[in-house]
C-alpha cells in the first residue's frame, strides 16, 4: 500500500487504541484515586452520555468541513483531556468532579474522531490507488486488533505505573494519531459536493401514424422530406389525381392534426401534399 493508505491505517490504530485505553484505564484510576466504586460508575456513565449526543449531532457538522482536520482536532481533544488529569494530580489533588469533567471533554473527542475517518475512506482510497474494498477490510482489522489490545494493555499499565503515567501514554497515544494523520494529504479531507441529479429525458411517446407513412421515431425514418408534407393515400405527390371520397378525407384529416396544420373543413378542401418521401 501506498503511504497516504499506510498513514490512515495507522492513525486509525492509534486513535482505536487509546480509546480502549482509556475506557479502561480511566474508571480503575478513579476507583484506585478515590476508593468509590460508584464514583467509577458515575465517570463511566458521564463520559457515555456525552459521547452518544456528540455521535448524533456532529455527523453533520463533519460532513460539511474539512474531515482530516476534524480527525486532528478530536484525537487533540481527546489527549488533551487525560493530559489535564495528569496535570491536575501533579500539582494537586484529583476529585470526582475532574474526572467528570475531563472525562465529558474527552468524549467529545472519540466518537466524532471516528465519524471523521469513516468519512475519510472514498479520498483516501482515491489518492493511494488503493480499492475502497480493500481499506476498509483493512481498517476493520486493525481496528478489531486494537479494541482487543486495548483492554490488555490498559491492566498491564495499571500494573507496572502509577495512575498517573497511564494517563500520560493514553495522551500520547491518541497525540501520535492527530500527528500520524498530519502526514494525509490536504485533498483528502475536503467534502466533495454532491454530484447534480437531474432526472433522465423522459422516452419518446408513442404516436399515430396514418397508413403509408413511416414512423419518424424508427431508425432512419421519416414523415417528409424537409420541406415537404404528407399526402393521403390514394393523391400523387404532383397534385394530379381524382376526387377525394369521403374516407380519403378522413385520413387527410388525420394526416394533417398529426402534422400540426389545420384540419380542412370539407372534403373538396386542399390536403397535405408530400413531394418526396424518404424510406
Amino acid at each position: 500500500m501506498r503511504r497516504t493508505a499506510f498513514a490512515y491505517l495507522a492513525s486509525y490504530t492509534l486513535s482505536i487504541l487509546g480509546n480502549a485505553v482509556a475506557a479502561v484505564a480511566l474508571p480503575l484510576i478513579v476507583l484506585v484515586t478515590t476508593g468509590s466504586v460508584m464514583g467509577a460508575g458515575v465517570v463511566a456513565a458521564a463520559t457515555a452520555i456525552p459521547a452518544f449526543a456528540a455521535g448524533l449531532t456532529m455527523g453533520a457538522v463533519i460532513d460539511r468541513h474539512d474531515r482530516r482536520a476534524a480527525s486532528i482536532t478530536a484525537d487533540l481533544v481527546s489527549a488533551a483531556a487525560l493530559a489535564l488529569l495528569a496535570l491536575i494530580d501533579l500539582v494537586g489533588d484529583l476529585s470526582l468532579a475532574w474526572f467528570i469533567a475531563c472525562g465529558i471533554l474527552g468524549s467529545f473527542g472519540d466518537v466524532p474522531g471516528l465519524t471523521a475517518r469513516d468519512a475519510l475512506i472514498p479520498a483516501v482510497a482515491r489518492a493511494s490507488g488503493v480499492r475502497p474494498e480493500r481499506l476498509i477490510g483493512t481498517k476493520e482489522a486493525c481496528g478489531a486488533v486494537a479494541a482487543l489490545l486495548g483492554p490488555a494493555a490498559a491492566g498491564a499499565l495499571m500494573s507496572l505505573l502509577d495512575g498517573s503515567a497511564v494517563l500520560w501514554v493514553t495522551a500520547a497515544t491518541s497525540f501520535a494519531a492527530a500527528v500520524v494523520t498530519l502526514a494525509l494529504p490536504r485533498s483528502t479531507g475536503r467534502p466533495v459536493p454532491d454530484a447534480v441529479v437531474t432526472d433522465p429525458a423522459p422516452p419518446h411517446p408513442a404516436r399515430p401514424v396514418a397508413p403509408g407513412a413511416t414512423d419518424p421515431a424508427a431508425p432512419g425514418g421519416s414523415l417528409a422530406a424537409p420541406g415537404g408534407s404528407l399526402a393521403a393515400p390514394g393523391e400523387t405527390g404532383d397534385g394530379a389525381g381524382g376526387a377525394r371520397t369521403a374516407s380519403d378525407w378522413g385520413k387527410c384529416w388525420k394526416a394533417s392534426r398529426l402534422l400540426g396544420r389545420p384540419a380542412p373543413t370539407a372534403p373538396a378542401a386542399s390536403c397535405p401534399r408530400r413531394r418526396s418521401a424518404v424510406s
